[in-house]
C-alpha cells in the first residue's frame, strides 16, 4: 500500500514538471526537462499500476479477514499476486528508462 501511494505521488509530481509544449523551450540533447510526451507516457504507465496495487491490497485484506472470521485453517498467503505486480513494475520501469535514454539523446 505504501509503495502504491508513493508511486501515485511520483506520477502526479512528474505530470507537473514537463515542458508545456513540444515547440516551446526545446532542450539541447542531455540538458533540460523531460519532454511532455515522455512524462505523459510515464504517468500513463505508473498510475494504473499504483491503482492496481491499491486494489490488490484491498482484495487481499478482505480475503484474509474473511478467512479469519470463518476460522479457517490453512495458509493466508498469495503467491501469484506479488509476482505479477512486481513484474509489471519492472517492465514499466525498464520502459521508462529506455524512453528517458531516447529522450536524452534526442
Amino acid at each position: 500500500m505504501h509503495m502504491a501511494i508513493t508511486m501515485g505521488g511520483i506520477t502526479t509530481a512528474l505530470a507537473s514538471f514537463s515542458v508545456e509544449s513540444e515547440n516551446e523551450a526545446k532542450p539541447s540533447p542531455g540538458s533540460g526537462p523531460v519532454t511532455k510526451r515522455t512524462t505523459q507516457a510515464i504517468v500513463l504507465m505508473l498510475l494504473p499500476i499504483s491503482i492496481g496495487i491499491i486494489a490488490y491490497a484491498l482484495f487481499t485484506f478482505y480475503w484474509r479477514s474473511r478467512c479469519m472470521e470463518r476460522k479457517q485453517m490453512g495458509f493466508f498467503n498469495d503467491v501469484i499476486g506479488p509476482v505479477v505486480l512486481c513484474g509489471l513494475i519492472i517492465l514499466s520501469l525498464a520502459t521508462i528508462m529506455m524512453m528517458s535514454i531516447m529522450d536524452f539523446f534526442r
